[in-house]
């Protein structure tokens, strides 16, 4: 049996990425288990639980090493697929400038008095450019399949340094100590608990939306937080590589894996990470060949469905 455990700031990542793991090796394995620790710590003391509709475009998805998974199995075939998921496809997508107006509403954002998306809904999901999305809907929907199965595990824990019990308390369960961890922690080079707070900047920079093409059944948001321009505006970087680092414990039942971005930037980490959901697929890239490279190496013994 292995175990993973994934450790994000993120939770959106975080079922991204456990739901990553579930689907491309349910077929081939069957002694996997996967603990998500899901992380509240940030919304104890601030507001950052707001959540707006979100925009992404297609095209990050392109250099994915898993990419035939990800994008043409998970995005287009699970996510877009399944209505519950509230995901509308886009096959155009332009920005305009509205008119000039002399009077502007203080009490609303002004991007989206100022501009406006105009989107096209694609017909079919394999053709999109785009995609609309609320990452609430997305997580419930995740956690809610991901609980179903028996396979995946929720829980939470009071800070990184509590992480040591949750692997005491796995690893006593199994008296035999044939039991192998995995702990892949994202959070190596992140604070624990950022003090800002950024509901202000992501409303600020919403878009007003028109769609040309609305069906009845298909929910369109008023406004977006279109992120390709999110992220311009907020100078993430375009390009930032992930990283990523090996250690076994002691005894060889744990193998902890420190992943990070090459370039820490706080906006990505606290606000990107937990709305983008291009952001949770490329961890999810990244986690999978990792597991690949364990499981070639030696590192873990995972049972075939065959035996």
């Amino acid at each position: 049996m292995v175990v993973f455990i994934i450790y994000h700031n993120s939770n959106l990542a975080a079922y991204l990425i456990a739901i990553s793991i579930y689907l491309y090796y349910q077929g081939k394995y069957k002694s996997v288990k996967i603990f998500v620790v899901e992380n509240f710590a940030t919304n104890r003391t601030t507001n950052q639980d707001f959540k707006p509709w979100c925009g992404v475009n297609t095209f990050d998805s392109l250099h994915y090493e898993y990419a035939e998974f990800l994008i043409q199995h998970l995005l287009y075939q699970v996510f877009l697929r399944n209505k519950e998921f509230g995901m509308v496809p886009l096959d155009k997508i332009s920005i305009d400038r509205l008119p000039q107006q002399n009077y502007m509403n203080m009490d609303k954002p002004i991007r989206p008095q100022r501009e406006q998306i105009n989107i096209s809904v694609a017909q079919n999901g394999h053709q999109s450019v785009a995609l609309i999305y609320h990452p609430i809907l997305v997580m419930n929907c995740l956690r809610q399949f991901m609980a179903s199965t028996g396979k995946v595990v929720f829980t939470s824990i009071y800070g990184k340094s509590n992480l040591d019990n949750l692997l005491n308390s796995i690893l006593w369960t199994n008296e035999d100590h044939t039991e192998r961890i995995v702990l892949f922690d994202y959070t190596c080079d992140c604070p624990e608990n950022s003090p800002n707070n950024y509901d202000f900047l992501v409303n600020s920079n919403s878009i007003a939306i028109r769609s040309i093409n609305q069906r009845n059944d298909q929910q369109i948001p008023s406004s977006i937080l279109w992120m390709p321009k999110f992220k311009t505006l907020t100078n993430i970087p375009l390009q930032n590589r992930l990283q990523y680092s090996l250690m076994d414990s002691s005894d060889k039942r744990i193998v902890t894996v420190g992943i990070n971005c090459e370039r820490y930037d706080q906006i990505e980490s606290d606000v990107v990470s937990k709305l983008d959901i291009f952001y949770g697929l490329k961890f999810s890239d990244v986690t999978l060949h990792i597991i690949d490279e364990l499981i070639n190496f030696g590192k873990i013994n995972i049972l075939s469905e065959r035996l």
